[in-house]
């Protein structure tokens, strides 16, 4: 029996669909590698697969080392990435590093990592995901930990911090403490609405001098803010640690400062009580950075004079928003900023390594 001539419509046809299978096959099978790896990248590793190294990131794995620092404890990937990038944005924004970073390999792949930032005021602060121990397990989560901590250290830092959801500080809290961290407080941010009407005024009194910082009035905000400590039920664990004049630089650094929006009530000529307002990067609001009260002066209604005139300043100069971060356990604080309008949203567990244990007051 011959074979079919080669060539002709018939010929040429059959070997087009050749062509197209092979190609769909080649396809097919490049794209359930790429699914693969996409997937073990983002996926748990199987238990008892130990990390092979901890090491800094290199520059090429600068977006991915961010990324994987924000993963949560759900594994939640688009969030991470989301988290990321506004991270980046305020970074930029207010000309913050946060180019150092430890990464965690398993089989020369990237599985986790902790993302390293530097504020004035000898503070630094480290983020680490909610998948921290499961990705890396307690032994590299230490490691790095350790790492960032030695490196704060070296650079004269007083302190390093995490700031971490409850959700994910359920998933790191035993590395953490094993590390030397200790939990600061529980921090509930707290939001108020400066929409419509402008906030009502608190009515005049005798006696009570209104000054806003420069230098001639710094002593004062040094000498309130002092004061305020005492007795405080906002995160007092920091007062014995962070010296007034690292805690004023750090406050400055917390958004943009603008000098006018730092509120001060002179009672009798003594510096009575204040409030810190900075404004909020890529974000219409300002967030109230530090409120305090001198102990002599407590129980004077101060506290609300100073809230009720920085919110009216918002709105003056058209904000849309207030926040704060308030120790969940300052009752006193939290009903004060509920009475002015504010309210409640996320908690957040705050961890720190003391890395010097004397602050000068």
């Amino acid at each position: 029996m011959l074979a079919p001539p080669l060539g002709g419509a018939d010929y040429s046809q059959r070997r087009q669909a050749c062509s197209i299978a092979a190609c769909r096959a080649v396809i097919c099978v490049m794209k359930q590698r790429i699914e693969a790896r996409i997937a073990g990248s983002d996926a748990a590793p199987p238990v008892g697969t130990a990390v092979t190294l901890i090491r800094p990131a290199q520059s090429d794995e600068f977006r991915e080392a961010l990324r994987l620092s924000f993963v949560p404890a759900n594994g939640d990937r688009t969030r991470a990435m989301a988290l990321s990038e506004t991270v980046l944005a305020h970074a930029r924004a207010m000309q913050h590093d946060v180019s150092r970073q430890w990464v965690a390999l398993r089989n020369g792949r990237l599985v986790t990592a902790c993302t390293y930032l530097e504020t004035p005021g000898r503070l630094a602060t480290l983020m680490i995901p909610g998948r921290f121990v499961a990705d890396a397990g307690p032994s590299a989560a230490g490691e790095m930990l350790n790492a960032a901590a030695g490196v704060a250290a070296q650079r004269g830092n007083r302190l390093i911090q995490c700031l971490l959801t409850l959700e994910d500080a359920s998933e790191v809290r035993s590395v953490l403490a094993a590390s030397g961290y200790v939990m600061l407080a529980r921090l509930l941010h707290m939001e108020r609405s400066i929409q419509g009407a402008p906030p009502e005024a608190a009515p005049a009194a005798d006696g009570l001098r209104w000054r806003t910082f420069d230098s001639t009035t710094a002593p004062l905000f040094r000498e309130v803010i002092h004061s305020s400590y005492e007795g405080s039920l906002d995160c007092p664990k920091l007062s014995s640690v962070r010296s007034v004049d690292d805690a004023i630089e750090s406050h400055r650094s917390a958004g943009y400062f603008k000098p006018h929006r730092w509120l001060l009530i002179e009672v009798e000529g003594q510096p009575a009580a204040c409030a810190l307002f900075n404004e909020t990067p890529l974000r219409a609001g300002l967030e109230l950075v530090y409120m305090g009260v001198a102990p002599l002066f407590r129980g004077r209604g101060l506290g609300a004079r100073v809230l009720a005139r920085g919110l009216a300043l918002a709105h003056r100069e058209g904000f849309s928003v207030v926040d704060v971060a308030v120790d969940e356990s300052n009752r006193p604080a939290i009903d004060l900023y509920c009475r002015l309008g504010f309210r409640a949203g996320v908690l957040r567990e705050a961890w720190a390594r003391i890395l010097s244990d004397h602050a000068e007051g």
